[in-house]
């Protein structure tokens, strides 16, 4: 899908679907392989859905950070709302880490805009500056900079860079709740 569709899909103002068929046609595909890889893909993106894991180190790293009481929030562009979002969440055993869960599909604005970084600003009661934005993607972790957030580079290549850049997300419990009472994590 053309990563100028993937806004409005976020957002709810194109279905899923409907994008990356828009998609395949664009690049040539025939109406008979845009409808196969479709019929292989849905049956593909449901198991995955169903088989996803945190990586290693997630839990543990928010269930420490949570007993700092630091105060962590989910903000991703997705295609589900965060009421859906926080079910997945609580299916990986970590739901009950994160005060706030912001989609992108409830704020119909997506990252990198800024106005997707406000709704955790506000979620959270804070300032940005006060926050940890942990993403892995360029260009989340550049709006997070460009909205005032200290941005966390996470498993990334090395051309990649963060405010901070961390190896692994069990490094972050060294940044955050160290000779700090209440840091945030967005």
């Amino acid at each position: 899908m053309c990563s100028s569709d993937l806004p409005e899909v976020y957002c709810g103002q194109r279905d899923y679907w409907e994008a990356l068929r828009a998609y395949l046609f664009s690049v040539g595909l025939s109406r008979g392989q845009v409808d196969e890889i479709e019929a292989t893909t849905s049956g593909r993106r449901l198991r995955f859905e169903r088989e996803i894991r945190p990586m290693p180190g997630v839990r543990a790293t928010l269930a420490l950070l949570s007993t700092r009481g630091i105060p962590m929030a989910v903000l991703c562009n997705a295609v589900d709302s965060a009421k859906e979002l926080g079910g997945k969440l609580q299916s990986l055993g970590i739901c009950q880490h994160f005060q706030h869960v912001v989609s992108s599909r409830d704020t119909g604005v997506a990252m990198p805009a800024p106005e997707s970084y406000h709704s955790a600003v506000q979620a959270l009661q804070t300032r940005p500056g006060k926050l940890l934005f942990v993403s892995h993607d360029r260009r989340e972790l550049q709006g997070a900079r460009a909205a005032g957030m200290i941005s966390v580079a996470i498993h990334v290549d090395e051309d990649l860079a963060g405010d901070i850049c961390l190896d692994r997300i069990d490094d972050l419990t060294g940044l955050v709740g160290l000779g700090q009472t209440r840091a945030k994590a967005g």
